[in-house]
């Protein structure tokens, strides 16, 4: 799936299955796990997209059409590969080390980052960082993120299996509350499977990875308590945002704080037709961005 990512058109995934094919032990990607290139435009702006709780970022995707001329980076989290460790363990550590990615990509400032939920608090620490260096970051949108603290979530396995089945084993759950450990996880994947939403190659492994992943990026969410950011956020508030959220954020701003409403659920507001909107908001930042970037080059 990465590698369709990086080499998204046929024409630059040919030669790079050649290539495999001549050589079926050298297939590492070009580019670190965690940084995930879901768009690349010559000479363009660049936006930095941060994984949510469940760790992935094939959710930005959608963004793709909705922002021409602009390239899309996702900041996703270690575990992934069967032979990657998880070495990061709080919000502080993983955002510097994806501030490590990014400007691997983009060497200078202006930054224009985005979190989709949880992944707001990486966008955040990630700007903290930034900023801490002397370079110039735009705005940090924040996706209906929740506020550090304010809904802080310790969910049993049975309800993070659910929760990375998005929804599609609610209806299973007297069943799966009867199975521990291995069990229960191999009763959940053979479902998926029956039902054509997980690929008959997701392996016991797989699905024990991505709960460690999971587990590690909760667990950094709640303990997570920033500083107060004196640049512009911009908090994207999903129906049924609780009013508390703004305020509780309020806390950890000491400069600009935005608050966009958004048609659509928590879950939605990737999807059609709640990402129109987003992707309008974000066309409109990118403008900014170009017009600082500019005034930086004078």
């Amino acid at each position: 799936m990465r590698r369709l990512f990086e080499a998204p058109t046929i024409a630059q995934l040919a030669p790079l299955i050649l290539k495999i094919k001549e050589n079926p032990d050298q297939q590492t990607s070009p580019l670190p796990s965690s940084l995930v290139p879901l768009s690349i435009v010559e000479g363009s702006e660049i936006l930095f997209g941060f994984h949510p709780i469940g760790g992935a970022v094939s959710s930005f995707t959608t963004l793709i059409n909705l922002l021409p001329g602009v390239s899309l980076y996702g900041l996703q989290s270690e575990g992934f590969a069967p032979t990657e460790s998880i070495r990061h363990t709080t919000v502080e550590s993983m955002a510097a080390y994806y501030v490590e990615l990014l400007r691997s990509v983009q060497k200078t400032g202006p930054y224009l980052l985005i979190g989709r939920s949880s992944g707001g608090q990486l966008a955040l620490e990630a700007a903290h960082i930034l900023t801490g260096m002397g370079e110039e970051v735009a705005a940090v949108l924040l996706l209906d993120t929740a506020a550090p603290g304010l809904m802080p979530w310790t969910p049993t396995e049975l309800t993070l299996i659910k929760f990375l089945a998005e929804g599609s084993l609610d209806g299973d759950e007297e069943d799966l509350a009867k199975l521990e450990g291995d069990a229960r996880l191999i009763y959940a994947l053979d479902l998926l499977k029956k039902r054509g939403l997980a690929p008959e190659s997701f392996t016991l492994e797989d699905g024990r990875r991505r709960l460690e992943i999971v587990k590690n990026n909760l667990n950094a969410a709640n303990i997570y308590v920033p500083q107060p950011y004196k640049g512009r956020m911009v908090l994207f508030a999903a129906e049924g945002s609780p009013q508390e959220n703004v305020a509780t954020w309020k806390k950890y701003s000491s400069g600009t704080l935005e608050v966009e409403q958004v048609a659509g659920q928590h879950s939605q507001l990737l999807n059609e037709p709640s990402v129109k909107q987003i992707g309008t908001h974000i066309r409109r930042y990118m403008g900014e961005l170009k017009s600082v970037a500019a005034k930086m080059t004078l």
